[in-house]
């Protein structure tokens, strides 16, 4: 079960916590390499919105 805060979070997205502990145990819990999770979906419907826009 995911937890945060020590608290069951069993309705949480697996797809996004999951990558986000693994990039976190690889870089020593660095706070930008976890922060990756969060950029990354942001730049990809940036690019999305602008393709859509470019039609």
């Amino acid at each position: 079960m995911l937890r945060r805060c020590g608290d069951l979070q069993p309705d949480k997205l697996r797809l996004v916590y999951w990558p986000s502990g693994l990039l976190g145990w690889l870089s020593g819990w660095s706070v930008p390499v976890m922060r990756l999770m969060s950029m990354l979906p942001m730049a990809g419907f940036a690019w999305f919105t602008e393709r859509l826009g470019a039609l």
